[in-house]
């Protein structure tokens, strides 16, 4: 399963033989026991327990198989028919264009083209992003970027909330998810937006016109655009991913489970720890064991347990 559907796309080591990639694909491609149909086929080389893809039959009511790596197996993350065209799509230069012709940037935020540039600007108070790199990396602070250009330079804004919105762009039907997510943009988990809070929160008449920007880019299906909120307002558009997310995981989780207040959270053996040491709620933990990061499914996670996990 393509998880390292972004690194395909603008890594230049990206090879299905990396061991780095099959690594990464091999720590979350789990997830596909739960967001998979009755009767689907997982293609790894990875070995599962028969107690945990039972556990997980049990909880979902579609059995998924097993079949050994093939590299032409179709892939699930991220459609790769057309790269260019995905590439295009999915970069932050092309949202950050986006958000500009939309007016939807904060101010003083500009696209550095050489390095010859970038000693020539103040960067007191500005962030630097990549605008290749996986969802979540590539931020650098000042005289710490060491990357290739272009870069994206915006100033730092203190997010108070961190949302990811899909939105299918024939029905226009849209659904969101507050993502957890560390000061150092490290995504920790989330739990589903209700529709009334989306309608209170986001402005449609901006989201529809996104939506329109990529369907003249070609996007026939769907966008998932994060955006964050500040003290003083919402940040549209921070960038947009055309591919399945942890959001769509979650959103698998809550309509599996049926919960009243769920929250999913993806943490390492030490944060797990401390979580379940204090957590008082009912919970179930999804990854299967040896996992590098353990993912829970929490019955209500509490305000103090997002600030504390957020740092």
């Amino acid at each position: 399963m393509n998880i390292d559907f972004e690194y395909q796309l603008f890594d230049p080591q990206w090879s299905l033989s990396n061991s780095k990639f099959q690594k990464m694909c091999m720590e979350l491609e789990w997830v596909f026991f739960f967001m998979g149909q009755n009767g689907d086929v997982l293609s790894t080389d990875k070995k599962y327990s028969d107690s945990y893809i039972e556990f997980c039959e049990k909880i979902t009511g579609n059995k998924i198989s097993l079949t050994a790596f093939n590299k032409d197996s179709i892939p699930y993350w991220g459609e790769i028919n057309d790269i260019e065209f995905e590439k295009k799509v999915n970069s932050k230069i092309t949202s950050f264009e986006i958000a500009r012709t939309l007016n939807l940037l904060p101010e003083n935020s500009l696209i550095c083209k050489s390095q010859k540039d970038l000693r020539a600007i103040n960067l007191d108070n500005k962030i630097l992003k990549s605008p290749f790199e996986f969802s979540g990396r590539g931020f650098y602070f000042n005289s710490a970027y060491k990357g290739g250009f272009p870069v994206i330079i915006e100033p730092f804004e203190t997010r108070i909330e961190d949302f990811g919105i899909r939105i299918d762009l024939n029905t226009l039907q849209m659904r969101g998810i507050q993502n957890f997510v560390t000061k150092q943009g490290q995504f920790k988990g989330g739990k589903v937006v209700t529709e009334e809070e989306l309608e209170k929160k986001f402005d449609k008449n901006i989201l529809l016109s996104i939506c329109n920007e990529y369907k003249n880019l070609g996007v026939k299906d769907f966008i998932q655009i994060d955006c964050y909120s500040t003290a003083n307002e919402m940040r549209y558009l921070v960038e947009m991913n055309h591919r399945k997310t942890m959001g769509d995981f979650i959103v698998n989780i809550e309509e599996t489970l049926k919960w009243n207040s769920l929250g999913v959270l993806l943490l390492n053996e030490k944060e797990s720890k401390q979580f379940l040491k204090s957590n008082k709620s009912e919970y179930l933990t999804l990854s299967p064991a040896g996992n590098m990061f353990n993912c829970l499914a929490v019955d209500g996670v509490s305000n103090e347990c997002i600030e504390e996990l957020m740092g």
